[in-house]
């Protein structure tokens, strides 16, 4: 395959993710009938992201730069930054959606009890 073959496809891909997670990094949810046209719905509507949001999603993104790039890290640099990131959310004064707030977590089921012997 040619180069730009690859190169096509390969951006292709990458706006595919991209705006597969638009919603969900600053709080907004573009709407539109296609992915590029919700794309610039997105960069249209940046007074309405929510600004605890963007900043968790730019924050994890940088964390996650910074422990990669120390070579000792790089393979748990996705878990650093999750963590990290997680920690500071879960403050008390930071106004970010939690996991808890869009969903229940189910609780593991209750193994029984053994029989008395």
């Amino acid at each position: 395959m040619s180069n730009a073959v690859m190169t096509g496809f390969s951006t292709g891909i990458a706006l595919q993710i991209i705006t597969g997670v638009l919603k969900d990094a600053p709080g907004y949810k573009p709407e539109g009938p296609n992915k590029l046209y919700r794309l610039g719905n997105w960069l249209w509507h940046v007074g309405d992201w929510r600004l605890a949001a963007a900043l968790t999603a730019v924050t994890t993104s940088g964390v996650w730069a910074a422990a990669r790039a120390v070579r000792r890290l790089e393979p748990v640099a996705l878990l650093i930054a999750r963590e990290t990131v997680s920690v500071t959310v879960a403050l008390p004064a930071a106004d970010a959606e939690l996991v808890r707030d869009i969903t229940a977590i189910p609780s593991p089921p209750r193994r029984p009890s053994p029989p008395p012997t």
